[in-house]
């Protein structure tokens, strides 16, 4: 029998919906035996939440014992019990893949059916996108380095560091910096600073002239009063003193003063970015306005035609409630399962199909080569996670052609109709997460152009003999920058 562990995990959220340590152990217990499975072992943790693998001690004595090899297959009740961060989730399955260990849900049994594609696509797109965790021991290693004084980023100006990585003061730039100080708390302007600086030839750290920004950005800097302020973390007193602290003190809130509140953005996902087109055929791309300390998002044609923006919230609401609209008509859906079912006979092979199966295996080794990257130290969290997010977008986009194609040649017309019906719920289930919403779509949208006047579109689908299906924005006012409107209604 093939040696195998059980992990159960149970959290206080769990409490009444029949998750409990005991119910899990015996559904493992019974998958087990049917499938010729021997548990050896159980892994548990009580009372913890999924979302941060370093807060369940069981887990990672589970991934300590991988590495191990003291087994081949780990077994779990439900995937989230496995992990609910996508962090976690990356970094634990690669552990398991390096060592090769299966890991398999009693629940959730996936193969390459096309019931398993639905069933993939429905737990994906309950999978939390965005990552918050750092493994523990790349986290306490960054905390034992800042506690010594070691560089964890960027190096303020007035500093260099050491062969042990230590702050050190960079004496040349420190002239600058305490010059830079001086005058501003003794009344200069940021603009007459910078026009000092150049007269006298002095140069910032990538050898280019001050500008107020600039010094704006090096007087603004909190480590001048010598502790590290590294993410939310301070390291207290770890840096040499350049500056007389009073002095930073006063510049700092005079600048603070200065300030204008602008309300803070969190960004914006901009759902229709590679689809929405231009009259004049030119790509639109997202694009922020601020007035008066309020943000205003549109598309913008590339090209800055006149009259080339419309407004984001408005034209995104139409494109979904029309792509809504389209699967709502039984009518449709019955012509495109019927059309799902002759492409079959004329086409067993599918070259975009075999494109995607190579672009899903480049991004894979993509996203494994920058997780090794980040674990072994060679590029910062933030940039990994920048990087991870990326990615994830366009592998979840593909991942989800591939599902559509592979479900519209396996399946006969009626299932083509399940599983488009399916994918119509997982457009409503996305539609409170950008992201998610943006790759479900990718799936149907080919091209979405807008007409001359901008107060209509059309949209081309991507399923084979589709039709172009025109729109109205209806009650359609326009705005400074764009057109507004409630709804895409089907021609």
């Amino acid at each position: 029998m093939i040696k195998a562990v059980g992990y159960c995990r149970f959290s206080s959220e769990n409490q009444a919906d029949g998750f409990s340590i005991e119910a899990q152990k015996n559904a493992i217990n019974d998958f087990a035996k049917r499938n010729g499975y021997s548990i050896s072992k159980f892994y548990v943790d009580e009372a913890k939440s999924g979302t941060d693998m370093n807060g369940r001690p069981s887990f990672l004595d589970m991934l300590a014992d991988a590495k191990k090899h003291e087994f081949q297959v780990v077994i779990v009740h439900k995937l989230d019990r496995f992990s609910r961060s996508r962090v976690d989730s990356a970094i634990s399955k690669k552990i398991l893949k390096d060592n090769d260990i299966r890991l398999i849900s009693v629940l959730e049994q996936l193969d390459d059916s096309p019931e398993s594609i639905i069933l993939e696509s429905v737990l994906e797109g309950m999978n939390e996108y965005y990552s918050k965790n750092l493994s523990r021991e790349t986290k306490k290693g960054m905390k034992v380095a800042g506690t010594k004084g070691r560089v964890l980023g960027s190096i303020p100006f007035g500093y260099s560091k050491d062969k042990d990585n230590k702050f050190i003061i960079n004496e040349q730039e420190a002239k600058i910096l305490k010059e830079m100080f001086n005058l501003y708390y003794q009344g200069m302007p940021l603009s007459i600073i910078a026009r000092e600086f150049k007269n006298k030839g002095y140069k910032s750290r990538n050898n280019n002239d001050f500008t107020p920004a600039t010094i704006k950005i090096i007087l603004s800097n909190r480590n001048y009063f010598g502790d590290y302020f590294f993410g939310k973390d301070i390291y207290k007193g770890v840096i040499p003193i350049i500056l007389n602290p009073e002095i930073v003190t006063a510049v700092q809130n005079k600048i603070n003063a200065t300030k204008r509140p602008v309300p803070k953005d969190k960004g914006a996902t901009y759902i229709l970015t590679g689809k929405l087109i231009h009259s004049c055929g030119s790509p639109m791309v997202g694009y922020k306005s601020i007035r008066r300390g309020k943000p205003y998002y549109f598309y913008r044609c590339v090209k800055k035609e006149p009259g080339g923006f419309i407004k984001k919230e408005f034209i995104e609401q139409a494109v979904i409630n029309a792509v809504l609209d389209f699967f709502d008509s039984d009518k449709a859906l019955n012509d495109l399962a019927q059309s799902i079912s002759n492409s079959i006979k004329k086409n067993n092979k599918n070259t975009n199909f075999s494109n995607l199966n190579d672009l899903e295996k480049d991004l894979n080794f993509q996203e494994e080569k920058l997780l090794d990257l980040y674990l072994s130290g060679n590029i910062s969290r933030e940039l990994y996670l920048r990087k991870k997010e990326v990615l994830d977008i366009e592998l979840n986009s593909v991942k989800n052609k591939l599902r559509y194609y592979l479900m519209s040649h396996k399946f006969s017309p009626k299932m083509a109709k399940l599983a488009l019906e399916h994918y119509k719920n997982q457009i409503k289930s996305s539609l409170n997460d950008s992201k998610e919403l943006q790759a479900a779509l990718s799936i149907a949208i080919k091209e979405i152009r807008l007409s001359e006047d901008n107060k209509s579109f059309s949209i081309s689908f991507t399923f084979e003999n589709s039709r172009s299906v025109a729109l109205e924005l209806q009650h359609a006012p326009r705005t400074i920058l764009g057109v507004r409107g409630r709804q895409g209604i089907i021609n």
